[in-house]
């Protein structure tokens, strides 16, 4: 069962930092550190304080930022910048983007609410992505430091009559909305439901659905470590208790709003790299469609562009840029290649993974320490963006990737299987600071009632 439940949030006092839009961003884990610091100075009180706070010389056992993070947090508390509901609520959360530089929004909606953790083996939440083992550490670190989830996981669920969604809805017609934009043009709207009934009723809907983690499986798989040592520290505690719970972002597979990027592949650590002899094992594997770039790059570029997306749905098709490179490259994977790899049939037709097996395991000799190793490895959602890093030497190999399906998606999770690290790229990325759950030991979750639950 995936039970649901409303929480107590802890909300940004608008008395205190006018709009949330100054104090909001979006997840650490695509924070750059040029956006950090930009970040740290929209206001003094901005979330990336706790959430991605900056190293000093001198860190050690006794002050870092992890320590820095909970201190702050709860200075925030007691001083009032942070206000915590008098209710348990679920939230609305509306999200009305621009895409592709039409002037017309896109409106994607979903909820936020407490859900109660479940191991993968049980079946009710299912991943779709690897992890780094190193950033789970580091946010574990953080949790067991600040006890609080500062951000969402964003998940999806089945809905196509749109029956949660409804009855939220119903929920809170004469509720207004918490309105402010990003500076990227989002536009966010937050309504709080507080009607117990109208809890029960999404509870209920929600029970039998089999959640799927979209965005945040560091931040899932970290909760449930926290749950367990919470566990083992408090083992009479109840079950309801606030640590076997966390706080997600739902919305459906069918919402018309929901949108997957891919994430490009910057490789900037691959020492004794011979570029000569990595195009050889590449055209053994590929054909090898080649955009020189010269003073007419803009005709290149986009001739790139066209190439890489013809076929994107047909064929397995990469991109392939060497750092400062002279030439854009589309790599089409040879017949049968993929015939000798011991892998799900779901998981061969995935770009993500023709690029680990291939490219990654058989060209360039990486083995699974070294895509354990978040430092080698950049990704970058905008084709244009990852493009101009890698020909600028940021990274010494670059891939361009098609966005993986979200049927792709659902195949692969209701198999059990899990594609490689990074394969989606969900856009909008819900916004942190907009709802914090603090872990208070002591809390019990007051679940809907729900007859025969």
């Amino acid at each position: 069962m995936a039970l649901i439940a409303p929480l107590r949030g802890l909300r940004y006092n608008l008395n205190k930092i006018g709009s949330l839009g100054a104090v909001v961003t979006p997840p650490y884990d695509v924070i750059n550190p040029a956006q950090q610091d930009k970040f740290y100075l929209n206001h003094e009180n901005n979330i990336i304080r706790l959430i991605l706070g900056k190293d000093h010389p001198g860190d050690n056992g006794l002050d870092n930022r992890f320590i820095r993070a909970a201190k702050t947090y709860k200075r925030w508390w007691i001083k009032e910048v942070l206000l915590r509901d008098s209710e348990p609520a679920i939230y609305l959360y509306e999200i009305r983007y621009p895409l592709n530089g039409h002037s017309a929004k896109i409106t994607r909606k979903g909820f936020i609410s407490l859900l109660k953790l479940s191991d993968y083996q049980e079946g009710q939440i299912r991943p779709h992505e690897r992890t780094f083992s190193a950033t789970k550490e580091e946010r574990l670190t953080l949790m067991d430091h600040a006890q609080a989830n500062f951000s969402q996981i964003f998940t999806l669920y089945d809905d196509p009559d749109r029956l949660v969604i409804g009855a939220l809805e119903n929920g809170a017609q004469n509720v207004p909305p918490i309105e402010f934009e990003t500076e990227d043009g989002v536009e966010h709207s937050l309504r709080l439901v507080i009607d117990p009934e109208v809890h029960r009723a999404a509870a209920e809907i929600f029970l039998d659905k089999t959640i799927y983690i979209a965005d945040g499986h560091h931040r899932y798989e970290t909760c449930l470590a926290y749950r367990n040592r919470m566990r083992m520290k408090f083992p009479t505690a109840p079950f309801e208790s606030a640590f076997n719970y966390t706080t997600i972002y739902a919305t459906s597979f069918q919402d018309p709003g929901l949108k997957i990027f891919p994430a490009h592949r910057l490789i900037k650590d691959l020492p004794g790299l011979n570029r000569e002899d990595f195009r050889e094992k590449l055209e053994k594997y590929f054909h090898i469609r080649e955009f020189p770039l010269n003073p007419d790059t803009g005709d290149a570029l986009e001739q790139f562009k066209a190439a890489l997306g013809a076929n994107g749905r047909d064929k397995n098709l990469l991109g392939y840029v060497q750092g400062k490179g002279t030439s854009l490259n589309v790599l089409t994977l040879k017949e049968g290649v993929m015939s000798g790899v011991a892998l799900q049939p779901c998981l061969k037709g995935l770009d993500v993974m023709v690029l680990n097996e291939i490219i990654y395991g058989r060209c360039l000799d990486l083995s699974l320490d070294d895509l354990d190793n978040e430092k080698r490895f950049l990704y970058d959602a905008d084709l244009d963006s990852a493009l101009d890093r890698i020909l600028k030497g940021e990274a010494e190999l670059g891939f361009l990737l098609n966005p993986t399906r979200i049927g792709q998606l659902q195949e692969v999770s209701n198999q059990g299987l899990v594609m490689p690290r990074k394969s989606t790229y969900f856009y909008p990325k819900v916004h942190t600071g907009l709802v914090i759950n603090p872990l208070i030991p002591s809390e019990v979750i007051r679940e809907p009632r729900i007859e025969d639950a």
